[in-house]
């Protein structure tokens, strides 16, 4: 990989490049991946997965694309961690949370879409917050995270870093990698 590349691999082919390469989250800017999505760039590359933004080809739409490092070799809790932090996000509707559109998988890569938020982690934005504005987004953040636990889901890894501020700094929870599915106990019964 070229130094200072992010991670990518130049590509003429507009396809996928070998299987290798796709499994460690190597994929390549202008490549189309599941057949509808246009690889733009990297932007983030943590345990589980490579985080690229992409567009959407039959909609024309800018959408962040989580890919699997494991690949097709991933084992079966791999897998089981990648869904259900997919599945996790997808059955929350919020405006601080970032929504989940779609989930597949290709040659046994599994992958999700989720909405691409313009902005930077609350890390880095919150030095540049008054206490007044950082109250106002934790008040968000909170609304956010409530809204997740009254349908049983409990994300168990809050922290600035997956917390996106977009342009209006208007917080958006992301990264449901480690949450974890609560039976809610019904007070009426």
């Amino acid at each position: 990989v070229p130094s200072g590349s992010g991670g990518r691999v130049p590509s003429g082919s507009g396809g996928l490049r070998s299987s290798a390469l796709e499994r460690r989250g190597l994929l390549a800017e202008g490549e189309v991946y599941a057949g509808k999505y246009e690889l733009l760039h990297e932007i983030a590359r943590g345990g589980m997965g490579a985080v690229y933004k992409a567009r959407q080809v039959d909609l024309n739409k800018v959408v962040a694309l989580k890919v699997m490092l494991a690949g097709a070799v991933a084992t079966a809790d791999q897998r089981s961690r990648f869904k259900r932090e997919a599945e996790a996000a997808a059955r929350l509707q919020h405006p601080n949370i970032v929504p989940v559109f779609d989930i597949d998988e290709v040659d046994g890569n599994l992958y999700f879409t989720q909405e691409f938020v313009s902005g930077q982690p609350l890390s880095k934005r919150k030095a540049a917050l008054r206490p007044d504005q950082l109250r106002d987004v934790m008040i968000l953040v909170c609304e956010g995270v409530q809204h997740a636990h009254a349908h049983g889901i409990i994300h168990r890894d809050l922290k600035p870093d997956n917390i996106m501020m977009d342009a209006a700094d208007v917080p958006k929870i992301m990264d449901f990698g480690l949450a974890k599915q609560v039976d809610l106990v019904d007070e009426a019964g």
